[in-house]
């Protein structure tokens, strides 16, 4: 699969096949996306208690679906305030034969200003 590379000033919902929690540059909270190979994704907001332009944030998060299945099942805990949420998306679905891995793409648009992303926890893929 090639992957394309978001340059400093593309917001994520243009990457193709793709499942993931994120916001535009022009949003205030989390989103959860996905999009197939066409066009941009399809988000929902997850509202206030998960906001996405605020430092000293921290999430566990989820993802998890059948073999060629029809919805990806998803799963979200903000750590500093214990928000939840969890649903499925069932629309705009990366391709069925294209492999998903993990990517993380954190930028600050034309200001050029550091980011910081620290990773923690187990990734655990099931591949029948």
């Amino acid at each position: 699969m090639i992957v394309p590379v978001l340059t400093s000033t593309a917001d994520p919902n243009a990457a193709l096949d793709t499942v993931y929690f994120g916001c535009n540059a022009a949003d205030s909270n989390l989103s959860i996306c996905s999009n197939d190979n066409a066009s941009t994704a399809t988000c929902a907001t997850l509202g206030a208690n998960f906001p996405c332009h605020t430092s000293g944030v921290a999430y566990d998060f989820a993802f998890w679906a059948s073999p060629n299945g029809s919805s990806i099942g998803y799963w979200i805990r903000r750590l500093v305030n214990g928000s939840e949420a969890t649903g499925s998306v069932t629309t705009d679905l990366p391709r069925n034969t294209v492999q998903l891995g993990w990517d993380i793409n954190v930028n600050t648009g034309s200001t050029a200003s550091a980011v910081q992303v620290h990773n923690h926890g187990v990734c655990w893929w099931a591949n029948p």
